[in-house]
């Protein structure tokens, strides 16, 4: 999904006692494993408190949109939606989630990116505003650790890149930088 969509999530909840009894069922979000550095590992969204008679059941709905899944990112500065997989955890306490399933979302927005000598060629990959520019570098480091064609896309090779300064490229080739970064800009 989108992060403009909304997602709406339903559980059933049956009292399965002999007296009746309420219940609060609550709903928590984990972000993507990029994410969990900077972000707590699972974040209330919703909570319903439910009455229940003995041998009643009731469904409870969750209405999650953006914000559900956002942080605030002080490059924008606003509430941000990352791309990745988040896992949506339903139960009756932070410590009694039962329930979980996972969504993967598209973010529509790119935070801007301030390019420096400095910068990653992961945060340039990612959010670059002209990623593909770096494409004919990287294919000269692709070759220089004797990547072939097949493995252009390997793993290995995109966690390598992905914490390297820009300035570093300048050691496997003689790449004008301040030329690359000024293009990059």
């Amino acid at each position: 999904m989108n992060d403009t969509d909304t997602l709406t999530v339903s559980v059933t909840v049956k009292n399965t006692g002999k007296v009746a009894g309420k219940e609060t069922i609550q709903l928590y979000v984990s972000p993507p494993e990029e994410q969990k550095a900077i972000r707590p590992v699972r974040e209330l969204k919703g909570f319903q408190k439910v009455f229940l008679n003995p041998g009643e059941e009731k469904t409870v709905s969750f209405c999650l949109d953006k914000r559900s899944f956002a942080y605030y990112e002080t490059r924008i500065p606003g509430w941000y939606t990352g791309n990745g997989e988040y896992e949506i955890f339903v139960g009756t306490s932070s410590r009694d989630l039962p329930l979980h399933d996972k969504v993967t979302i598209s973010s529509t927005e790119r935070i801007p990116l301030k390019i420096t000598d400095t910068t990653t060629i992961g945060d340039v990959l990612r959010y670059g505003e002209k990623p593909e520019l770096l494409e004919s570098a990287l294919e000269k480091m692709r070759k220089a650790f004797g990547q072939s064609s097949e493995t252009v896309n390997s793993e290995m090779f995109h966690q390598m890149i992905d914490g390297m300064p820009l300035h570093s490229m300048v050691s496997f080739f003689s790449e004008d930088m301040e030329e690359l970064i000024k293009t990059l800009r």
